[in-house]
């Protein structure tokens, strides 16, 4: 009986044939991990939330003051959220997680940084440096989630 010279080549004792399969075996793996079971990562949607978060921070920092001097402030910012909002829909369908998160953050009556800024606005006076450090610290981890949710 004649073998194949396919067999007759070896590497580290394996036939070249299966040392090809088993590549091929590899790369579909590979294409398969790397493509649809893992979430698509959409660099500028992290960066958005990076920089939302950096900016919602340095706002509730002048929450000591009346609101009246930064309305045009809070009034970007909620422009800001309402379209990291549409993004996200768009981007993960209205369903994803990371859709509920950012509603969770920009919810006017919620108690998060929507409701934050509603509640700063219809009082209409500043807030205590103890109080804000509080709110900053609610309103950084809602952001650190929402970030940990775009890097996953």
């Amino acid at each position: 009986m004649t073998r194949s010279p396919c067999l007759e080549v070896r590497s580290a004792g394996w036939p070249v044939r299966h040392l090809v399969q088993l590549g091929l075996v590899l790369v579909l793996l590979q294409g398969i991990g790397c493509g649809s079971l893992a979430p698509t990562k959409d660099p500028a949607a992290l960066q958005t939330a990076i920089d939302l978060k950096n900016e919602a921070l340095a706002l509730i920092e002048k929450a000591t003051d009346p609101p009246a001097a930064h309305l045009g402030e809070i009034q970007a910012l909620r422009q800001k959220l309402a379209a990291a909002l549409e993004e996200e829909k768009q981007r993960s369908g209205p369903d994803a997680v990371s859709v509920k998160q950012w509603e969770l953050l920009a919810d006017p009556n919620g108690n998060l940084l929507g409701g934050f800024l509603t509640k700063w606005e219809t009082e209409g006076t500043g807030r205590s440096p103890e109080f804000l450090a509080g709110v900053k610290q609610l309103v950084g981890q809602a952001f650190d989630q929402i970030i940990k949710l775009q890097r996953s």
